[in-house]
C-alpha cells in the first residue's frame, strides 16, 4: 500500500489490483472523511428473442452465463452483474446464484 499526500487534509490510498484500479481516503486531523474506491466489474448482457421456445431460450441463456463466468474467473473477476427490470427473469437468475443487490443502478455517462 502506498500513500501519498495530496493537500494538507487529504491522502491518497493507491492499491492497484486487477478488480480496483485505485482509491482514495480524504483524511481530516487524522479522522477518515470519506472513502472512495475506482473498481473495476463485469456486466452479462442478455438479449433473447422472445419468439422462440422457452426451453430454447434457457438453454441460449445458460449457455451465455456459463461463458461469462468462466470468463470472469479466467481473468480473476470476483463478480458478475446483470440488470434487469423484469421480475420473472430476475427470479430465473437466482435459480443461477445471482443475488438482488440494489433496487437502483446508477449509471455515469463519461463520453
Amino acid at each position: 500500500m502506498e500513500l501519498r499526500k495530496i493537500a494538507p487534509d487529504r491522502v491518497e490510498e493507491v492499491r492497484p489490483s486487477l478488480n480496483t484500479l485505485g482509491s482514495i481516503s480524504v483524511l481530516k486531523d487524522d479522522e477518515l472523511i470519506a472513502y472512495g474506491a475506482l473498481n473495476v466489474f463485469a456486466e452479462a448482457v442478455l438479449v433473447v428473442r422472445p419468439e422462440t421456445t422457452e426451453f430454447a431460450r434457457v438453454k441460449a441463456i445458460r449457455s451465455l452465463l456459463n461463458m461469462a463466468t468462466d470468463a470472469c474467473r479466467q481473468l480473476s473477476i470476483a463478480e458478475l452483474h446483470t440488470f434487469t427490470k423484469d421480475e420473472r427473469f430476475a427470479k430465473f437468475l437466482e435459480m443461477y446464484g445471482f443475488k438482488t443487490i440494489s433496487e437502483k443502478a446508477l449509471s455515469l455517462t463519461l463520453r
